[in-house]
């Protein structure tokens, strides 16, 4: 039987290996160490609330959620152009902070919010072209400028599949802007 201080002690080490402050062969040693080899009980049902997983599953269902909700503001409600502009301003925010926030805890699911801050971006910046001028050749030189950023975007921070969907978005534009301009000639 562990005495308070060991438990202490193990509780702490435990939370070094939890997030990776010391290796974990270094944290295995020194719970065998402190724990003089004994098993340690663990709450399963405590762990899993405790390590973060929940808040982490929450705020991805969250972020995956907003992508087909902000499509639903948009194109199948009444709603006041400005509240639109302000609901898609709100989901861009949130992204934004879980990205950061991921990025702060040193997470592995930081692309999540970033690929939903782009489409956000791009639904969004395609909605206000549509509001403000009514040419269909600025909403494609628009929608060219976010496959663009994605594509620099992917480059810079090394993202490959981000990378390919801009490349990938890129020539679907210039497909479409040749296709428009032959139909126009012709």
């Amino acid at each position: 039987m562990l005495d308070k201080r060991s438990k202490m002690i193990i509780d702490e080490i435990n939370f070094w290996k939890e997030h990776k402050i010391l290796p974990e062969s270094y944290c295995d040693y020194l719970i065998n160490l402190y724990s003089k080899g004994e098993p340690i009980e663990k709450d399963e049902r405590n762990s899993w609330w405790s390590g973060g997983r929940a808040l982490l599953l929450i705020q991805l269902s969250l972020i995956l959620l907003m992508i087909p909700f902000s499509f639903l503001v948009i194109y199948f409600t009444e709603l006041h152009m400005l509240m639109q502009i302000g609901i898609l301003s709100l989901f861009m925010s949130y992204s934004l902070w879980v990205l950061y926030d991921l990025k702060k805890r040193h997470m592995n699911y930081v692309y999540i919010p970033l690929l939903a801050m782009l489409f956000l971006i791009l639904i969004s910046t395609e909605y206000l072209v549509r509001l403000i001028i009514e040419k269909h050749w600025v909403s494609g030189v628009i929608i060219f400028l976010n496959f663009f950023m994605w594509f620099v975007i992917g480059r810079k921070v090394n993202i490959k599949y981000v990378k390919y969907c801009g490349m990938i978005g890129l020539c679907m534009v210039c497909f479409y802007f040749v296709y428009k301009i032959s139909y126009v000639v012709l």
